[in-house]
């Protein structure tokens, strides 16, 4: 039933015939698991359905369709690191979406190498974090929407370049060894 009016009816196992123009050859039930389906899917039917059971014992199922026209809005991007040891490598995920690009940005400064498109998701885009400092966004966009997902690299990345910041200790070397570069430097 939507909006108050019945689009198929099931007596005796079977789907019965509507005469409706707008729903005929488009309401399907299979006997096997009960389900109905709607094909040939169009902007108008979107809205709430109701499916009654009148057989004991007695159930009604609420139910809400959206059609979209055009593309699919992106759901939030998940972020993966599938290596944590430097150096690390980041992996982004989509999965809604339609017609769609992931950027990568660095500390919010877009990825020279641009976007990687997608046509559908679900999709996923690879970088690798050479650099072990600062934050990390994969941002999905397409013509209806767009979201994007930020990690911090010194929060998971660990060894090399991506971990000599992490600890005071190294701080403090780091600093001692630039001092003496920078000493020896000058006697020579």
């Amino acid at each position: 039933m939507y909006s108050s009016k019945v689009i198929g009816r099931v007596l005796g196992g079977k789907l019965l015939p509507l005469d409706d123009p707008e729903y005929k050859g488009r309401v399907h039930w299979d006997s096997r698991t009960g389900l109905f389906s709607l094909s040939g899917l169009r902007l108008y039917d979107s809205g709430v359905y109701t499916v009654e059971k009148n057989d004991e014992p007695r159930s009604v199922s609420t139910f809400n369709l959206t059609v979209w026209k055009g593309d699919v809005p992106v759901s939030k991007p998940s972020v993966t690191f599938i290596s944590k040891e430097y150096p690390c490598t980041l992996k982004c995920t989509v999965e809604n979406g339609t017609k769609g690009t992931l950027f990568w940005y660095r500390d919010s400064e877009k990825n020279p190498q641009g976007g990687s498109p997608f046509s559908i998701a679900p999709h996923w885009d690879q970088i690798q974090a050479a650099l072990g400092r600062g934050n990390y966004t994969c941002e999905a966009n397409n013509s209806v929407s767009n979201d994007k997902t930020s990690v911090n690299l010194e929060d998971h990345c660990r060894g090399g370049a991506a971990g000599i910041w992490q600890t005071e200790g190294s701080k403090m070397w780091s600093l001692c060894l630039v001092l003496i570069v920078m000493l020896c430097s000058r006697l020579v």
